[in-house]
């Protein structure tokens, strides 16, 4: 097992040090916030293009096994079912939609509340609110929950994770994408006892990565 140390240049492997401890969940309050009416109120075009920014892949929202047309799928429910009106809170839910299909999340160990409700309330994630009143992930631990499939790279959407433990998931196959660069506020990314193989060169973009396995 290894964590990574910061140099004066770029992190280099050492021991794994304990991350700190999962946030405490947010209370109802600051997190369920129904949304006002002067909100723009979402279409499914504007979910299609949300989903084309994150995705990139005209082919895979058209693709009806991929994972990424059945989150596209499910959002167009969700949104009438939860009345989600603000857009960066449809791309969230879209991006955690894709890796829960794209990893059997039928299938997991633990998925209480996935698909269900507010996102932040799922089982293994933990947001913060900021200034701007809208809650973003910073939490992200589906470790040893039986994922089976590959990572997905709209998983670099999710900018404000500063932990995401995905370790002990001897289903999760193939390579990391590079996107995972673009997390730059992770200070904790645990990926060990996986099958993935590939390089991790998107970690030198990582300013703020203290531990990694």
């Amino acid at each position: 097992d290894h964590s990574i140390k910061e140099s004066s240049s770029f992190p280099v492997l050492g021991w794994r040090k304990e991350p700190p401890p999962r946030p405490k969940p947010p209370t109802p309050s600051s997190v369920d916030v129904t949304e006002s009416a002067t909100f723009h109120q979402i279409t499914e075009t504007d979910l299609y293009f949300i989903a084309l920014k994150i995705t990139g892949d005209e082919a895979l929202l058209e693709n009806p096994d991929s994972p990424q047309k059945k989150a596209m799928d499910w959002c167009k429910t969700d949104m009438v079912n939860y009345n989600v009106e603000v857009a960066a809170r449809v791309a969230q839910r879209y991006v955690l939609a894709t890796l829960y299909y794209a990893t059997k999340g039928d299938s997991w160990s633990n998925s209480t509340g996935w698909l269900s409700g507010h996102e932040c309330f799922w089982s293994g994630i933990a947001c913060e609110t900021g200034s701007d009143g809208f809650p973003s992930i910073i939490y992200l631990d589906l470790s040893s929950n039986g994922l089976d499939g590959t990572l997905i790279s709209e998983l670099g959407y999710l900018t404000s994770l500063t932990q995401l433990h995905l370790w002990g998931n001897k289903g999760l196959h193939g390579t990391i994408p590079d996107t995972f660069g673009r997390l730059v506020n992770l200070h904790t990314l645990y990926l060990d006892k996986n099958n993935l193989e590939g390089g991790i060169g998107f970690v030198v973009s990582l300013k703020k990565l203290k531990h990694l396995d």
